[in-house]
């Protein structure tokens, strides 16, 4: 037994019994920070992708605390964006301005449809008359307008662009279209909106009532848009008359609608 150990104790002895022949890799045996970057012990709070576990993500490197934020692509496999690996749309409306948006977008669906008694359902019930007069007599004067658009597009075909950026502010005026340029929400109950009309004041009231969605007109908004719609109504009839007559012939009536068109629209009561 004694001679046994004596063996065994030799053998352990033995120069470069048990070493590697080579080093090992210096990832394997060396500290890989530096003095500027030193390399950290993992901390219990920091951020983690979850979609790793999965395997849907890619590990990314360790960052200096505090050096840099998050990226957007790993805040959005964070279940802050709309989907795995893809940045949030910042842009995208959210709460009442979304509900807002979509309404407004149902009302013009029905405008392009020309279903002008549905449009009614839209208002506050007390507006509901006003709106309904109003309605009438911008889709009828829109009706109009549509005709000298057709019939001066046959006479002047090389003219698509002038004629396209005319009409599209004799629109704005004439149109029951709702076409907002801006949009404040100012409460969860309600929100103003501004049009090409009036750049001025708010054209619009949204308000909530029983969770869903209504416009108002404000009273001095309302006589703006009735006077402007009063005061293009003869343009409409004449050019509709002219082009009909072929006197002036249609460039001159091009120009003549170019002349109505430009001045900046009504601010104010008629």
């Amino acid at each position: 037994m004694k001679s046994r150990t004596i063996l065994i104790a030799a053998i352990l002895l033995t120069p470069g019994f048990g070493c590697r022949d080579t080093q090992p890799v210096q990832s394997q045996d060396g500290n890989l920070g530096t003095e500027e970057r030193p390399l950290l012990p993992p901390a219990a709070t920091a951020w983690m992708n979850p979609a790793l576990k999965e395997g849907k993500a890619d590990w990314q490197p360790f960052r200096e605390p505090k050096s840099e934020s998050q990226p957007a692509s790993e805040r959005a496999a964070d279940g802050s964006g709309d989907e795995p690996g893809t940045a949030p749309d910042t842009a995208a409306p959210t709460g009442p301005e979304a509900a807002i948006r979509a309404m407004v977008d149902d009302y013009n669906e029905l405008v392009a449809e020309q279903k002008l008694d549905d449009l009614l359902d839209f208002f506050v019930e007390a507006q509901v008359d006003a709106a309904k007069d109003s309605v009438e007599k911008r889709a009828a004067a829109m009706a109009k307008l549509v005709e000298v658009r057709q019939s001066i597009s046959s006479k002047l075909p090389d003219e698509a662009d002038r004629i396209a950026a005319a009409f599209k502010s004799l629109e704005a005026v004439v149109g029951p279209q709702i076409e907002l340029s801006s949009l404040s929400v100012i409460s969860p109950t309600e929100a103003t909106g501004t049009t090409v009309i009036f750049k001025d004041r708010p054209t619009y009231r949204f308000v909530l009532v029983d969770q869903d969605w209504y416009i108002e007109i404000p009273a001095e908004s309302l006589e703006g848009m009735l006077a402007a719609l009063t005061s293009i109504a003869p343009y409409l009839d004449r050019w509709k008359g002219e082009l009909a007559a072929g006197q002036p012939d249609a460039t001159t009536v091009l120009a003549d609608m170019e002349k109505a068109a430009a001045p900046a629209l009504p601010t104010g009561g008629g």
